[in-house]
């Protein structure tokens, strides 16, 4: 889905509703694109202005996909977006913060990205682990410890 866009945009242009579930659990474009990592059909859904606080049925934004896919690209994208600050925190079912799923993924620009959007590294989810402690997973990553990265 890299380069997607020639697909979708025949799609949208048709009228296809932007906020729309396109499969299950209640995923939306804009989650398809930032799941996939595909920064072009990205910036091209948001041309439609969807919801960026859409939910699936964990209560996922598309920047939570993003975020878990460690696509940095698609994350600047998103932090690029007025407004977008009140997004930052939102929480899964589980608890879950975008900043906890970037730790997830292992990519420390990403981590970096939401820290400097001021993504809060103290919250924590249902189990009370927080971005610290999924940190410790990744001791070293492209030779970067994460546990100091974020806190």
């Amino acid at each position: 889905m890299k380069n997607k866009s020639s697909v979708i945009e025949p799609i949208l242009n048709a009228g296809f509703p932007i906020n729309e579930t396109v499969r299950e659990p209640r995923i939306t474009a804009l989650m398809l694109c930032a799941s996939e990592g595909a920064a072009e059909a990205t910036q091209l859904v948001l041309q439609y202005q969807p919801d960026l606080n859409a939910r699936d049925t964990c209560n996922r934004t598309a920047l939570h996909y993003a975020c878990k896919g460690g696509h940095l690209e698609i994350v600047k994208l998103f932090f690029d977006l007025p407004n977008i600050r009140r997004f930052v925190d939102l929480r899964t079912d589980g608890g879950d913060t975008p900043l906890m799923m970037a730790v997830q993924s292992g990519n420390p620009q990403v981590v970096g990205a939401c820290l400097n959007i001021g993504c809060n590294p103290f919250l924590v989810n249902k189990l009370q682990q927080g971005p610290v402690d999924y940190a410790s997973q990744f001791p070293a990553v492209l030779g970067q410890n994460l546990q100091h990265l974020v806190f």
